[in-house]
């Protein structure tokens, strides 16, 4: 019976567990050499089991793809790599409730290291 309990409740919560396929906007607050800039941010995903694909950008326009992404308990790692050099900007986030998504980027490229923080909301 303990089993059955066990079973039951795991595949409850895989069954309703959120889905985070779906346009979502918001900003990306970026840190370089000590400078702070925010710019806005649109993320496009799609969810199958606990693979996440999609793209990544500032606006509609330029939009990357995610080289390779995962959600696992509402913990979303991305890894997205810009056309425009070698850098990989690694994403951790955290889903909060069904409609946010918010937590820290970082990243290498040509112009030095860079870290950042996301806070995405749903669009509806």
């Amino acid at each position: 019976m303990k089993t059955f309990i066990c079973a039951l409740a795991l595949f409850t919560t895989t069954m309703f567990a959120a889905d985070i396929s779906g346009k979502w906007t918001g900003t990306v607050e970026i840190v370089r050499d000590g400078e702070k800039r925010t710019t806005g941010a649109i993320m496009v995903l799609k969810q199958e089991g606990s693979k996440v694909t999609g793209t990544v950008g500032r606006d509609a326009d330029r939009q990357f793809a995610i080289k390779t992404g995962t959600i696992e308990d509402g913990r979303i790692t991305l890894e997205v790599v810009p056309d425009s050099g070698p850098a990989v900007v690694k994403f951790a986030l955290k889903l909060d409730g069904d409609d946010r998504i918010a937590g820290d980027l970082k990243g290498e490229g040509d112009d030095g290291a860079f870290a950042g923080t996301v806070d995405l909301k749903r669009e509806k």
